[in-house]
């Protein structure tokens, strides 16, 4: 788990100044219960915009 949010950040700060880039913002790698997520079979990944 720490290898991945390790890995977000640096992707984030690569790209933080691209115009692509809502600012001021930060990544959010999930919400809810990431053990279970980890434990669970099944996995389901949704991904958003916040259109803010």
């Amino acid at each position: 788990m720490k290898m991945l949010i390790e890995e977000c950040w640096r992707i984030y700060k690569k790209h933080k100044e691209e115009d692509f880039i809502v600012k001021p913002s930060i990544p959010i790698l999930f919400f809810g219960d990431s053990e279970k997520y980890f434990e669970s079979e099944l996995k389901v990944i949704t991904v958003g915009l916040n259109p803010s």
